[in-house]
């Protein structure tokens, strides 16, 4: 991954690797993490041992480290069909999934990835958005 930023769901990958999976809670008293705790872990965060204050700050360095965390999901949980509500943000359904719904962290990696791609896309420039090239931009001075 060298010359780019990891994106989070490798990063959830990568911790998920390092231990098994909690539940209910980010980093077990044998090691074993929820997804976010993975996250958390893969980057270097504490998962553990943090007061309320720190670990609000920490979730939101995750947010601003990985803004896709921030992104409204679709407006149903794709694991029980629970509906999402305002306010509902990425990593709100990655807790409920993880932790409610019980997927595995790779699965739900794996639909963080799909969020990644979607805004990848949506943000990528096509020939149709008519923007100038660097050529262009540098004639016009």
């Amino acid at each position: 991954m060298e010359g780019r930023n990891m994106k989070a769901s490798e990063a959830m990958r990568l911790g998920a690797m390092l231990s098994g999976q909690a539940f209910g809670l980010l980093e077990a008293s044998d090691g074993r993490t929820c997804a976010m705790g993975a996250l958390r872990k893969a980057v270097g965060l504490p998962v553990r041992g943090m007061s309320k204050l720190e670990r609000w700050s920490t979730q939101a360095r995750l947010k601003r480290q990985f803004p896709i965390l921030a992104m409204t999901p679709e407006a149903f949980c794709p694991g029980c069909r629970l509906q999402v509500f305002e306010g509902v943000v990425l990593v709100d359904l990655i807790v409920h999934l993880n932790n409610d719904d019980r997927w595995s962290r790779e699965r739900i990696a794996d639909l963080v990835q799909k969020y990644e791609e979607r805004a990848a896309a949506v943000s990528r420039p096509t020939e149709s958005d008519n923007c100038p090239s660097t050529e262009e931009l540098v004639a016009a001075l």
